[in-house]
């Protein structure tokens, strides 16, 4: 699950399916869960998610998140923030899912035992 909401804050928005299929094969990873987990980028969800990713990014890269209209300029003006701001907002919900998936999994054991 975490690898799937990780794959899903990354820029790279069209090959989303492509990373989660080569990462559950190279890892040996459930390709359903972590699909499921990618399901969290949404267009809705995603401007969300590409706006903190930029503004975390420009953070800690300590530069200033310009729109001046030009849309070619703001790419490549802000590439390397949205990046690093994938991977940093990405990582932290990715963990935070996982850490959720995992009280999950216990619940329902120990719900299956009891029985």
């Amino acid at each position: 699950m975490a690898f799937g909401v990780f794959i899903a804050f990354s820029p790279l928005y069209g090959l989303q399916s492509v990373l989660i299929a080569l990462g559950c094969a190279l890892f040996r990873l459930n390709f359903a869960v972590a699909f499921l987990g990618a399901q969290i980028s949404i267009p809705p969800v995603y401007t969300l998610v590409v706006a903190s990713e930029l503004v975390m990014g420009a953070w800690l890269l300590d530069r200033e998140l310009s729109m001046n209209g030009d849309w070619l300029s703001l790419g490549r003006e802000h590439m390397l923030s949205w990046v690093v701001g994938s991977v940093v907002v990405g990582g932290a919900i990715a963990l935070i899912c996982a850490f959720l998936w995992y009280v999950l999994l216990i619940r329902k054991q120990k719900k299956v035992s009891a029985l």
